[in-house]
């Protein structure tokens, strides 16, 4: 039912500071500028696939980012939080959750208006983050065209393509189980072991919604005792299999570029 990864939210303290560290990783970074109040500053990552990064520093004065579901994660320090997938039918995934008994925010509406003028508009549900297990992400389907809400596709000179996997930490993968089918329709998801514990993977066509149960003294261990389940890192396609970037220079971001196409 979901098509591609919509996007990942990176949490950071200061936007520009944080575009700088991704602009010198060899990310293109780009600013959509909305009209109106705003809980946070952000720029976005986009990638040639039609995914992207959100880099979101909150306004930590505001009372309102305060009550946003992503700020618990905020003030544990920066890195990812939160992550979403593209649909192009949004009402048929809340009919589907709601009859397997997925829980979910229900159908909602909206969008905002471009200081150029233009207006975007989406439709959402939450599976995750805000009704049940962080495991779970949020689904995402544009009703204006695409491109006016992700603005920015110039090539990156890193190489980076698109999102090819997100991997979400966690202690137990099994009340995710239901969710991920409905959304892949994978229903007998890989199990590998590495060293940093037991991945169970989810594909859908190229890409990969992963859970790893961490080993013990790893990195994955240490987020997921601290934070609890969270989006631990992801993987980029891109034209050479560079491995982990540094997450010191990254604010926190887990991102893996590897030399798999989308």
């Amino acid at each position: 039912m979901i098509t591609t990864f919509d996007h990942v939210i990176v949490l950071a303290r200061d936007i520009e500071e944080c575009a700088r560290s991704f602009a010198a990783a060899g990310f293109a970074v780009t600013h959509r500028e909305d009209e109106g109040g705003h809980i946070a500053e952000h720029r976005l990552v986009c990638f040639p696939d039609g995914s992207y990064l959100e880099l979101y520093a909150f306004d930590r004065d505001n009372d309102q980012a305060r009550a946003h579901r992503w700020f618990p994660y905020d003030e544990l320090g920066e890195g990812f939080c939160d992550y979403s997938v593209s649909t192009a039918d949004l009402r048929g995934v809340v009919a589907a959750a709601t009859a397997a008994g997925v829980a979910n925010s229900g159908f909602a509406e909206g969008g905002k208006k471009r200081v150029d003028g233009e207006e975007w508009v989406l439709r959402m549900t939450m599976l995750g983050l805000g009704v049940a297990g962080p495991e779970l992400p949020f689904v995402l389907e544009d009703v204006t065209p695409r491109g006016v809400r992700v603005s920015g596709t110039a090539g990156h000179d890193n190489g980076a393509t698109g999102i090819r996997a997100v991997t979400v930490v966690t202690g137990d993968p099994a009340p995710a189980h239901a969710g991920l089918v409905l959304l892949t329709g994978c229903s007998e998801p890989a199990r590998s072991e590495d060293a940093n514990g037991t991945v169970v993977a989810y594909p859908f066509g190229p890409r990969e919604i992963r859970l790893l149960v961490p080993a013990a003294g790893t990195e994955a261990a240490r987020r997921l005792e601290a934070a609890g389940p969270v989006v631990h890192e992801i993987e980029i396609a891109s034209g050479t299999d560079r491995g982990l970037l540094d997450p010191g220079g990254l604010h926190a971001a887990r991102i893996v570029l590897s030399a798999t196409s989308l």
